[in-house]
């Protein structure tokens, strides 16, 4: 590798004495269009994360309350057959087990026969919600 050559020498051997080194022009325009590019990319990029996490929590969500109804749907049946097994009894038994828990039942004329407080009730008048919350 040819040493440097210091400005005499250089004029005393005919070579052409170097210029100070300048940037390129197009080396500043490059370096703020690389900018530009990484800052679209990461947009681009946080964009479709979070479009990709609002869609998987939609889908999640969508799943869990399909799943729940079906379960709380699941569990009504498994009441409905009790109370044809054993009558009306089953709800007073289940009155003790959980005090947070609301059972009513209604006939298909939409008579609440059995409320909240597990008591039995005398048919009333269609009047709105009949006392229920």
């Amino acid at each position: 590798m040819p040493r440097p050559q210091s400005e005499a020498q250089a004029r005393s051997r005919g070579s052409p004495v170097p210029k100070a080194r300048r940037k390129p022009a197009w080396k500043g325009t490059h370096m703020k269009l690389r900018s530009k590019i990484q800052h679209s990319m990461i947009m681009v990029i946080t964009v479709t994360l979070l479009a990709a996490y609002a869609l998987t929590t939609l889908v999640i969500y969508r799943q869990n309350v399909g799943l729940m109804e079906r379960e709380t749907r699941q569990e009504a049946d498994y009441i409905v057959k009790a109370i044809e097994i054993s009558g009306t009894d089953y709800l007073k038994q289940m009155d003790e087990v959980e005090k947070n828990t609301r059972i009513t039942l209604i006939d298909p004329a939409g008579d609440v026969l059995y409320g909240r407080r597990g008591d039995f009730t005398e048919p009333q008048e269609s009047s709105g919600n009949q006392g229920c919350p």
